[in-house]
Parts: structure tokens; C-alpha cells; sequence
């Protein structure tokens, strides 16, 4: 299909899953644009992963697992059973093992927990980061969490990679335009380990490029959900009353 002269409209891509290694090497010398990448915190890597990015004009991210089962306080997984002070001490552990983020982003699991995703945006709005729902599950709530904690709005509008094919996913990558060229601004997600992807931008960037699109960092633009059923907002905050006895 034809793309359609972008005339200044602006597209990030996250690439996701990213640790240390060659993979990560290779999309940072063959990749001519600013690409934000999700950077797994926990690992020995992390730290050398997100200074690999920083340093090579990239821009780094969280990519914080959260899931709905039980997980161990301390553990790789938030689970939405753990008290206010386990779930900082969570994502302070992530933001400590991810030096130079400047936001995060959820890695599969499930972000349909209010309570949850309010904690995690209090504590990102207290190291000055933002989040970027990928919409992992449809019934997100993250979206509406960050929005709420005031953070600007930036939500995934396409995966790019589902099926690993150089053709498939630069067409994606391409279908990115349609979506930037009305709303002004669109964001796509493609995945570390898959070399298709890295081939794909390659031969896809340039050509948006030349119709007019600016490709920039995800803390460069905002945008908006593909769809209308994408929650904004939340339920209230729960309140707790009191009640005096007379005698």
C-alpha cells in the first residue's frame, strides 16, 4: 500500500526484551535511529545493556515484569499481593539495575490490577520516569494509571514482530505511518532476539524517512490508544471512614 506523505508526523519503536549481548550490539550499529529500548533490570547485564544504549545515541527504558500470580517479595516478578513497601522496594530494585532510564514499559504478564499499577506509577512519578502501557492483555489498566499519577500519555499502537518475517514485520513497521499521518504520533514495539526485525528496520526506516516521518525517541512524543474500549481512567480511590461512639 502506498504510505502516505508524512509531512513531520513522528514514530518511536521500543525494541523490547533487551539484555547485554550480541543481539543488542548489532541493532545499535546497524540501526541508523533513535530507538528506545526496554532494558530488563535485575540481571548482571542491565547495567552494561543501558550504557551500550546511552552511549551509542540510543534511549533506555524499564522493561518491568509484572504478573498476576504470587511471586516472592525480593523476587523478578511484582505480584499484586505484596504490601505498598514491597511493591517500592520493587520498582526501586528495577530503577537501580537500569542506570540512565528515563522511563519504563511492561513486559508480558498482566497490568489489569488497580491497585498495582497505581503503586508502580506513584513510585516511577518518584524517580521521575514515565510508563508506557504495551497492552499486553486488553483489560489494561496500566494506560489509565499513568494518566491518572499525570504522566504524559504514550501507549503501544502496534506489535510489529508476532510473526518472525522480515516482509511481515517491515510492513508493520511501514503500517506505523498510517496511524502517525492522522494522529500525528504513533509508537511500535518489535523484540531484541529476533534478527528479522533488525533487517526489517533497516529497510523500513529509510523509506519513512523519505515520505516525511521524523523517527525519535519515545520520550519525544505522546500519542493515543488505537482503540476506544482502552481504559483512561480508574475506579476512585477506596476511602476509609471512621466512626465516633457516644456513650
Amino acid at each position: 500500500a502506498a504510505i502516505p506523505d508524512g509531512n513531520g508526523a513522528v514514530i518511536a519503536i521500543v525494541i523490547d526484551d533487551v539484555v547485554d549481548g550480541r543481539n543488542l550490539e548489532a541493532f545499535l550499529r546497524l540501526v541508523d535511529a533513535p530507538i528506545t529500548y526496554a532494558v530488563f533490570p535485575f540481571s548482571r547485564g542491565s547495567a552494561r545493556a543501558s550504557a551500550k544504549v546511552i552511549e551509542a545515541g540510543g534511549e533506555s527504558i524499564i522493561h518491568l515484569p509484572i504478573r498476576l500470580r504470587r511471586s516472592r517479595p525480593g523476587g523478578w516478578f511484582l505480584s499484586p499481593g505484596w504490601k505498598q513497601e514491597q511493591m517500592d522496594d520493587w520498582v526501586d530494585r528495577a530503577v537501580a539495575s537500569v542506570p540512565g532510564a528515563v522511563g519504563a514499559n511492561n513486559h508480558m504478564g498482566s497490568t489489569t490490577n488497580v491497585r498495582a499499577m497505581r503503586a508502580v506509577m506513584a513510585r516511577l512519578n518518584h524517580h521521575r520516569l514515565f510508563f508506557m502501557d504495551s497492552i499486553t492483555v486488553p483489560e489494561t489498566v496500566g494506560y489509565a494509571a499513568a494518566l491518572e499519577a499525570g504522566m504524559p500519555s504514550r501507549i503501544n499502537n502496534s506489535f510489529l514482530d508476532n510473526i518472525a518475517d522480515v516482509k511481515y514485520t517491515r510492513g508493520r513497521i511501514l503500517g506505523l505511518a498510517k496511524t502517525a499521518r492522522k494522529r500525528g504520533s504513533a509508537i511500535g514495539i518489535g523484540h531484541l532476539q529476533r534478527r528479522t526485525t533488525l533487517q526489517a528496520l533497516r529497510e523500513a526506516i529509510p523509506i519513512l524517512i523519505a515520505r516525511g516521518y521524523r523517527i525519535v525517541p519515545l520520550s519525544a512524543l505522546t500519542n493515543v490508544p488505537n482503540s476506544g474500549r482502552t481504559r483512561t481512567t480508574l475506579p476512585p480511590v477506596p476511602t476509609t471512614t471512621t466512626t465516633t461512639s457516644t456513650t
